[in-house]
């Protein structure tokens, strides 16, 4: 796994930065909020990118639990930018380029905030 800051502003110093039309599933999207101001308050992960529109869905935390948004609507005005934690190499492989962990099996990344 990889862990991560427990601040959303903190998890966006990590990472190389993603532009919106290349995301990819696991890249952390990043968000103004009501109480941040301009700068990062709120986090979440992408589950589904369509790279041609710039439009995702992502997980993150709500006021109502976990749940999957759309962006849209709210999080448009909010979006700050996207980061990538997980890199893919050629033969489907992930690793952290930055801390050099490698990763087996992709299919059992997560992430340990904390």
């Amino acid at each position: 796994g990889y862990k991560l800051s427990p601040s959303s502003r903190a998890q966006y110093l990590e990472g190389t930065p993603v532009d919106r039309k290349d995301l990819r599933k696991g890249d952390l999207v990043f968000f103004t909020s009501r109480s941040s101001g301009k700068n990062v308050g709120h986090v979440g992960i992408v589950v589904s990118a369509d790279n041609e529109t710039g439009k995702f869905k992502f997980i993150h935390a709500s006021i109502r639990g976990v749940k999957i948004s759309d962006f849209e609507g709210y999080y448009v005005g909010r979006y700050i930018g996207a980061k990538r934690i997980i890199k893919i190499d050629a033969t489907g492989e992930g690793w952290n380029e930055e801390r050099g962990n490698r990763i087996v099996n992709p299919l059992h990344w997560h992430y340990e905030i904390g």
